[in-house]
Formats: C-alpha cells, structure tokens, sequence
C-alpha cells in the first residue's frame, strides 16, 4: 500500500525500502525506546528489556510508561541526580532492599 501511494508520488512504479523506513520504523523507535530508556537511569532493568523487546511492540511501550512514572530505584543514576531528599525517602520506603544495598555499596 505505502509503495504503490508513495511510488505514484515519486514517479516510480514502487518506493524503495528507504521510504518505508523512514515513514514507519524511525518514528516507531523515536516514540518507543524514550521511556525504556528511562527505566533503565531508574534502575528498573526488567521494564527497560522488556520495553524494548516486548513481544508485542504497544504491550511493552505501555509496561515501560508505566514503569517510567513510578519512583525511581533509590541507587539509580535517576534518583542520585533527580530526587530531592523528601523524595529520596520515598524511594527507600518503596525499595528497602535496594535502599539497603545502596547504602553499603553493593548492587542490587
């Protein structure tokens, strides 16, 4: 479909694959890796994998969204650079164990 409308628009009898790319799967991947992305500076390893490589692309878009709203691991690139310490509270009473590893250096 997007060959026969795009190629009529070019003077071609079929776009070349480029165009494809550049119409569906550059925007896909601008709107889809953001919030896995931001799981991972959260320190939320899991939703950011599975953000990205979700089985289905909207089902793991959507668990990365609603991972990347929540609260910050408190270990986190995210948290040491973004919260403020009322927040960084929060963060340990939501995660103790990484709170605990946070503390002493280790990882979680």
């Amino acid at each position: 479909m997007w060959r026969v409308f795009i190629g009529e628009a070019v003077g071609a009898a079929f776009a070349p694959y480029w165009v494809e790319v550049l119409l569906f799967v550059v925007p896909v991947i601008l709107v889809v890796r953001p919030p896995s992305v931001v799981c991972f500076l959260k320190g939320k390893w899991v939703s950011g994998i599975v953000g990205i490589f979700g089985i289905i692309v909207l089902v793991g878009w959507l668990w990365a969204c609603g991972a990347a709203l929540r609260l910050a691991k408190p270990g986190s690139w995210w948290a040491r650079k973004r919260y403020s310490d009322e927040k960084l509270a929060r963060a340990r009473a939501r995660y103790p164990k990484d709170a605990e590893a946070a503390s002493t250096g280790g990882t979680s």
